[in-house]
């Protein structure tokens, strides 16, 4: 299986550790080799956001999380969407990558490409695309031979290049 196991929190420094609780499966399509990001909230030290491969149902779109550890009873640690119906029915492209904090908001990159979320942890929240011209596709595979270049892309098309003449190294 290829999903977050667990997420541990230090307040010193890294000399002591916990298990942060009630955690959410973030990778309900078993992808968390490749798909997770994390970003920790620079307003509040008891919260970050983290997020997978995609949600469990369809449509599939972006799994991400808003987490808040409590110190004082880690059995009250919550573990709350910041997409589709808590985010005023909005979600970014499922497959995470990286995410930001820039100017209050969340900047988050995925195989399509470059989403913002507006307002976290209020109830005004959207996700909106930055994409703006950016033709976002993920090379799954490619093979090439004397004269076609096959490209499958991921969550795309399969796009086959023939050549007049033989390409030579």
């Amino acid at each position: 299986m290829d999903a977050l196991q667990a997420v541990f929190q230090t307040t010193d420094q890294g000399a002591n550790w916990r298990l942060v609780q009630n955690q959410a499966a973030i990778h309900p399509g078993n992808q968390g080799e490749i798909h997770f990001s994390m970003v920790a909230d620079p307003g509040l030290a008891t919260r970050f956001y983290i997020a997978g491969d995609r949600a469990a149902a369809s449509p599939f779109a972006s799994n991400i999380f808003q987490v808040d550890v409590n110190d004082v009873t880690p059995a009250s640690d919550a573990w709350a969407s910041v997409v589709d119906g808590n985010a005023n029915n909005t979600a970014g492209h499922a497959d995470s990558r990286d995410m930001i904090f820039h100017s209050g908001h969340i900047i988050e990159a995925s195989d399509g490409g470059i989403v913002r979320l507006r307002n976290p942890a209020t109830g005004g929240q959207l996700w909106e695309s930055m994409n703006g011209n950016l033709a976002a596709i993920e090379v799954k595979n490619i093979a090439l031979n004397n004269r076609n270049n096959a490209n499958a892309l991921d969550d795309r098309v399969a796009v086959v290049t023939r050549t007049q003449e033989p390409l030579t190294a």
